[in-house]
């Protein structure tokens, strides 16, 4: 699902030409005659593109999923999606948060050692671990979130592997 108010999206394009050109900027194809696949991730890093599992382009700052080619595009699908596998440590009553921005139904995956609060919106969960091991948070918002945000608990927490959709 793509929702265009979220800034962070992936692509996976099936094209045929000569060039494809992802929100102005251009990316060669490496054979016209042939479909390529071409995989678009854009995140708080900028552009990144890879045709046939290589490399092929990285732009810094925001680009919308916008896509042109010289010959067809075959197949397409954007996803928005936000990943962060940072791990954080986060102090008791420290709080850290990601812009999400759109207002469609969303989920979340995060992975938690101590404990903490997870909020989207106006969706939360507390997630608790054991000592000695990260526990997997799921959360799931109806409205959409302008943020997406977590505040350690009385023991701090140390938060990773970050995974956000926009779902229907």
């Amino acid at each position: 699902m793509h929702d265009s108010g979220v800034p962070w999206w992936h692509a996976d394009v099936w094209a045929q030409g000569r060039q494809l050109s992802i929100a102005g900027t251009p990316v060669e194809l490496p054979d016209e005659t042939r479909p390529t696949r071409v995989r678009v991730n854009q995140s708080d890093n900028g552009l990144r593109v890879w045709v046939d599992g290589r490399l092929a382009a990285q732009e810094p700052g925001r680009h919308e999923a916008d896509f042109a080619c010289d010959g067809d595009i075959l197949a397409s699908s954007v996803t928005s999606h936000l990943e962060d596998e940072a791990i954080r440590w986060l102090a008791p009553a420290e709080r850290h948060a990601w812009i999400w921005g759109g207002a469609g139904p969303l989920e979340l995956w995060v992975a938690v050692r101590g404990s903490a609060n997870v909020r989207a919106g106006e969706a939360q969960i507390a997630v608790t671990s054991p000592p000695d091991a990260y526990t997997l948070g799921h959360l799931a918002s109806a409205d959409g979130a302008g943020e997406i945000a977590i505040t350690a608990q009385r023991t701090g927490a140390h938060v990773t592997d970050l995974f956000v959709v926009a779902t229907r």
